[in-house]
């Protein structure tokens, strides 16, 4: 069932939202699985580093290096690529709603980048509920827009 009014899917946004946000913390925790060494020392200052059953797993120097690379590249990847070339995400996909330009077209992967850029303002205050600003601001603006939607000029609509 298409909406009367095609922006009025925030609660599926939302959900697209989560469902990607898991997408890419699996591909980033997959790849610091794949990287991470079992209780060895720290030696560097570029390590990121978690404790799991009182094993201490690290990633650092070089490893690091290929974990940050692989973790900005997915984010890139999924929220500027194939969003801004097809308008999906997989969450997105999966939740019947897709990004477009005024001209109702994929939007690019120009916008695509200040949809993602727009996530520093949308995801404040993101030490109490990352995307909260984002959340609120899609229920009170006209067309149900977050605040990287306005800056890139881009909607969410039902497919």
């Amino acid at each position: 069932m298409v909406p009367e009014q095609p922006t009025k899917v925030v609660g599926r946004r939302t959900a697209a939202f989560i469902l990607d946000a898991i997408t890419w913390w699996v591909i980033v925790m997959v790849a610091f699985s794949a990287l991470a060494k079992k209780d060895v020392p720290v030696t560097s200052s570029t390590n990121a580093h978690f404790t799991v059953n009182d094993q201490e797993w690290v990633v650092q120097g070089g490893s690091y290096a290929v974990w940050v690379v692989i973790s900005l590249g997915s984010l890139i990847a999924l929220a500027v690529v194939l969003e801004g070339i097809t308008g999906w995400t997989p969450g997105k996909l999966v939740f019947g709603v897709r990004v477009v330009g005024r001209d109702g077209q994929a939007p690019g992967l120009g916008r695509a980048a200040v949809r993602l850029v727009g996530w520093l303002v949308d995801g404040l205050p993101w030490f109490i509920v990352w995307g909260l600003a984002g959340f609120v601001t899609s229920l009170a603006s006209k067309g149900n827009r977050r605040v990287g939607d306005m800056m890139a000029g881009t909607y969410v609509v039902h497919h």
